[in-house]
C-alpha cells in the first residue's frame, strides 16, 4: 500500500483495463515505456487538481474508490491511483512525495519505478534557478514553458523551478522511527532518497551554546506564510553541532530544536549554497533601504498568462 487508501477490487479493475497493454509488449523490457503507455491512458480519465486540497479538505480522506468514482483528486491523489494501476500488471513503482517545496507553498506526490536506474550526479536537480526542465525528474519542480524575457525591470529575478529540499519515499518495510520528526518525515515506514533525484550537501551546524544530548533538531522552509519541517537532524559532538544529512542546496533553512516538548529556534537561519558550503544570515544592526518591486517571485507561467 502507497497510504491507509486501498479498494479491495483496484486490482481486477486496472488488470481488466491494462493486461493487455502487457501482453502486446511482452518482449518489452523497458518498464518506463510499458509504464507510460498506463499513465498516458489516466491522464485522460482523471484530473489533477492541487486546488482541490485546500477547497475540499475531505479528499485527504478520499479512498481509492472515491478516487474511481470522482476522477478528480489531488497529486497524491491521482499519484496512489497511477501506482496502484502500474502495481497491478507488475510493474514495481514506489510513493515519493517532498513535505514543502522550498521556494513555494505545498508539498507534492508523485510515483518511482523501480528500474535500480539512478540519475547520474550532474543530471540531479541543483535547485540553481536558470532555465531548464526537471519536470522528467520530479513533476511539478520546474515551470513548463521557458521564454525569453526581454525589457524587465532592474532588480526583478525570474523563477525558473521550485527548489527541493528532501524527498521521501513510502514503504512497506519498517525503519527504526525518528522520534524527533514529524510523522511525515520521520515515521517507521517511511525512508529518505532525497540523494535519487536532487543534488545535496550535508550540513554541520554550530550551536551558540551546547545543548544537551536529548534535544531534538529540525530544519525548517518557508512556505509564503509560514515555516514547515522538512528535516530532521540530530545533536553532536557534545551537544556542539547539529547535524542534517543530504539537504537540497540552494535553500534558505531555519534550525530549530525542540526539548520537553518544547520548540524554539537553534539559531540564525542559513543558506546551503551551490558549492556545499553554509552561509549563516546573521542579523544586522544596521538598517537598509529596500525597494520591493514584486508581492511575489516572477515566475516563467506568469508572462504566458499575460
Amino acid at each position: 500500500r502507497c497510504s491507509e487508501t486501498y479498494s479491495t477490487t483496484a486490482r481486477e479493475f486496472f488488470w481488466n483495463r491494462y493486461h493487455g497493454i502487457a501482453d502486446s509488449l511482452k518482449n518489452e523490457n523497458n518498464l518506463q515505456k510499458i509504464a507510460s503507455i498506463v499513465l498516458a491512458d489516466i491522464d485522460t480519465w482523471i484530473t489533477e487538481d492541487p486546488a482541490l486540497a485546500s477547497n475540499l479538505p475531505q479528499l485527504a480522506s478520499a479512498s481509492l474508490d472515491d478516487c474511481l468514482l470522482g476522477r478528480v483528486g489531488t497529486c497524491a491523489n491521482v499519484t496512489e491511483v497511477k501506482i496502484t494501476a502500474l502495481r497491478a500488471i507488475g510493474i514495481p513503482v514506489a510513493y515519493d512525495y517532498l513535505v514543502n517545496w522550498g521556494s513555494s507553498n505545498n508539498g507534492h506526490s508523485w510515483l518511482k519505478i523501480i528500474d535500480n536506474k539512478h540519475l547520474n550526479d550532474s543530471d540531479k536537480i541543483d535547485n540553481q534557478q536558470v532555465p531548464g526542465n526537471t519536470q522528467h525528474i520530479i513533476t511539478g519542480s520546474s515551470y513548463d514553458e521557458f521564454p525569453f524575457f526581454e525589457n524587465l525591470p532592474n532588480g526583478v529575478s525570474v523563477t525558473y523551478k521550485r527548489t527541493v529540499p528532501k524527498v521521501y519515499r513510502s514503504t512497506y518495510a519498517w525503519h527504526k522511527p525518528d522520534t524527533s520528526a514529524p510523522d511525515a518525515i520521520g515515521g517507521s515506514h517511511t525512508t529518505d532518497v532525497t540523494s535519487e533525484y536532487v543534488a545535496t550537501a550535508d550540513v554541520s551546524y554550530p550551536l551558540p551554546r551546547p545543548v544537551s544530548n536529548a534535544v531534538s533538531c529540525q530544519l525548517l522552509c518557508f512556505d509564503n506564510s509560514e515555516w514547515v519541517p522538512v528535516c530532521p537532524g540530530k545533536i553532536v559532538e557534545g551537544g556542539r553541532k547539529a547535524e542534517f544529512k543530504a539537504v537540497g542546496k540552494n535553500i534558505v533553512y531555519l534550525p530549530i530544536m525542540s526539548f520537553s516538548g518544547k520548540e524554539t529556534v537553534m539559531g540564525a537561519p542559513f543558506e546551503v549554497k551551490n558549492d556545499g558550503s553554509v552561509r549563516i544570515l546573521q542579523p544586522q544592526k544596521a538598517t537598509h533601504a529596500v525597494t520591493a518591486r514584486l508581492k511575489y517571485p516572477f515566475r516563467t507561467h506568469v508572462e504566458l498568462w499575460l
